[in-house]
């Protein structure tokens, strides 16, 4: 498993992981060790859960497939000017322009 693959997350995941590092920024930040005394050993589960969790679903994610198949063809937006002054974009498997509405009419 190589490290930089992209990685994707859902919202509720990365708002574990940001309780989780607000957590740790509040134990290591605090400047008043008196106010967070009685709430560190909860702060310090909860933050160690939040890492083993991430640390979970990066692991068990599939890697062969990080994104899912995409049906049908891509094509760029360009535009063709046609001699009516109408523009027309492309379509279809080979992504050609689209003919013009006055030579659809012939």
């Amino acid at each position: 498993m190589n490290i930089l693959e992209p990685v994707t997350f859902l919202w509720w995941q990365l708002a574990i992981l940001k309780i989780g590092l607000i957590g740790i920024g509040i134990l290591i930040g605090s400047y008043a060790p008196a106010l967070f005394k009685r709430w560190r050993t909860i702060i310090l589960i909860l933050c160690g859960v939040s890492v083993i969790y991430i640390f979970w679903i990066w692991r068990a994610q599939d890697t062969d497939a990080p994104y899912p198949p995409v049906d049908g063809v891509a094509c760029t937006a360009d535009a063709k000017m046609c001699p009516d002054g109408s523009y027309v974009g492309r379509v279809g498997p080979r992504c050609e322009f689209a003919p013009c509405p006055s030579a659809r009419g012939r």
